[in-house]
């Protein structure tokens, strides 16, 4: 199971709805606070647990999914030490760059951070941007979920669906579809083309 979670003051109901019906084209997904199961057999899709919080929520030691990925989703200041006791080696946050407390923190625990800004040191930025379309630039390789390697790229994306989200949202979403691998289905979700029925077979 990978367990995302949104971490932010209020709820972004557009992001988690996308997030959402992205998700549930690669495998299962399970949202608020039921309890999946954690193991997927040979040839099961993923599952991916899905939820807000306004705090980062330590996974509990008999539900520790394979991944949990922090998406910090505003400008939230969290408490002293809130990794404390977090596993590094599964554990993937995504923040904006301007963030600069936040990523201190991530720094001191020594989690994996993938940064979004309009910085050339940012992992993802923006190539372009006008009223009707961004272009998201991944900027160095990523590590995906299985561990293979995505290499930089450029992501397209039409304004005219996601008008209700900053390009800082829109940047960390396209870091989330990279942690999958899945790069054609997330090409084709962004721009709206009709999808696969089973991205497995995608070649």
């Amino acid at each position: 199971m990978i367990s995302i979670q949104v971490i932010g003051k209020t709820p972004h109901g557009q992001l988690l709805e996308m997030m959402t019906s992205f998700f549930s084209l690669l495998g299962k997904v399970t949202t608020g606070e039921t309890a999946p199961d954690l193991a997927c057999k040979n040839n099961e899709k993923p599952h991916f647990e899905i939820r807000w919080a306004q705090h980062p929520q330590q996974p509990s030691k008999d539900r520790e999914p394979s991944a949990t990925v922090c998406l910090f989703a505003d400008s939230c200041q969290l408490d002293a030490n809130p990794f404390q006791g977090w596993n590094p080696d599964n554990t993937i946050a995504i923040v904006n760059a301007e963030n600069t407390s936040v990523l201190k923190q991530l720094c001191n625990a020594c989690l994996r951070t993938i940064p979004c800004g309009l910085s050339a040191h940012d992992t993802l930025t923006l190539t372009s941007s006008t009223e009707d379309s961004l272009v998201v630039s991944l900027q160095r390789s990523l590590t995906t979920f299985e561990g293979a390697t995505v290499d930089p790229m450029e992501i397209p994306i039409p304004m005219e669906r996601f008008r209700g989200l900053s390009r800082y949202l829109l940047m960390a979403f396209c870091a989330l579809g990279c942690l999958t691998g899945q790069i054609q289905p997330l090409m084709q979700f962004l721009s709206g083309q009709k999808q696969p029925s089973d991205p497995s077979t995608d070649e």
